[in-house]
């Protein structure tokens, strides 16, 4: 029996109003980002692979140009995918991204492959190959469109994924999905088409909703292959060691409102900010994303 277990974290970085927004100060936003930063290095230093939703400018800078003709199998280097037809190159663009710690190469998306949003809002996920010890395996960073469509959305794209992968890559045997998937997987365990999918997510809150919505799939397309979820969790004070604490605080009687209604809060601690020439002389708490860090993994095995 071959077992293979990845670690594996997804985040939906998406910032919102930030503490900037109310003290009008360019220093909250230096402490924002560099609370964002410590949070993906945290991820980044104790996974196999990073998923991340909505990532901040300087990743998508890194990532806008992909020559597929020539392109190779990277390792440690943030991927997304972007092309003409996808919309998300303004600053404010949602371009979903990973982070892998082994070589992978981005895959070009078909033009067939559903689009997670509107047409307005069009979101094309990451999606990487590698070669694992179970051999092929496709990789992807999914982010589904808000609101009322969030449910199809996300059946529909794993509809196509179990068609396309047996079809266009007839060796891969798995493929594994970080994701914001915007609602609650149910049931987390289905078939469709020929393929077995399996969900791992937080039993507890991750988005400001009180929703858990952010998490893992497994679409299995060797039936030989049988999958095991280590418990997902938060990134939260006393579930898992994090880089920062993100939880919802009492701060400031002026920004209160703002915080319990718009989500979570990073605390600084006193010292340089990662990122900047700042330098903090005690803890502080900035306003950080309405999304938790997710980490978990998935034990996957076959027969000899």
């Amino acid at each position: 029996m071959t077992m293979k277990t990845f670690k594996l974290a997804t985040w939906n970085l998406q910032k919102g109003p930030a503490l900037e927004d109310f003290a009008k100060s360019n220093f909250f936003a230096a402490a924002a980002r560099s609370a964002r930063y410590q949070v993906l290095g945290g991820l980044i230093r104790n996974s196999d692979i990073v998923f991340v939703q909505e990532p901040p400018v300087e990743i998508r800078q890194e990532t806008q140009q992909v020559d597929f003709a020539n392109i190779e199998a990277q390792e440690q280097v943030w991927s997304s995918y972007n092309q003409e037809a996808d919309n998300q190159a303004h600053k404010s663009a949602n371009r979903p991204a990973y982070y892998s710690q082994f070589a992978m190469r981005l895959l070009e998306v078909p033009s067939d492959c559903p689009a997670n949003g509107s047409e307005d809002a069009f979101r094309l996920s990451a999606m990487g190959w590698a070669v694992t010890a179970l051999g092929e395996a496709i990789f992807v960073s999914l982010h589904a469109t808000s609101g009322y469509g969030a449910k199809r959305n996300t059946t529909e794209f794993l509809k196509w994924l179990a068609k396309w992968v047996p079809d266009q890559h007839r060796n891969v045997r798995f493929v594994l999905i970080g994701a914001d998937f915007n609602h609650t997987p149910n049931p987390t365990s289905y078939k469709v088409e020929n393929c077995s999918v399996e969900f791992s997510l937080p039993t507890q809150m991750t988005q400001q909703s009180g929703n858990a919505i952010d998490g893992f799939c497994c679409l299995i397309v060797d039936p030989a292959i049988t999958v095991k979820w280590q418990n997902s969790q938060r990134v939260c004070t006393g579930e898992c060691a994090g880089a920062i604490e993100t939880k919802m605080v009492q701060v400031n009687p002026n920004i209160l409102q703002a915080v319990n209604q718009r989500g979570y809060l990073g605390k600084l601690t006193a010292g340089p900010l990662a990122g900047t020439s700042a330098v903090l002389s005690s803890d502080m708490w900035v306003r950080m994303s309405d999304h938790c860090a997710v980490v978990g993994a998935i034990d996957i095995s076959c027969p000899d």
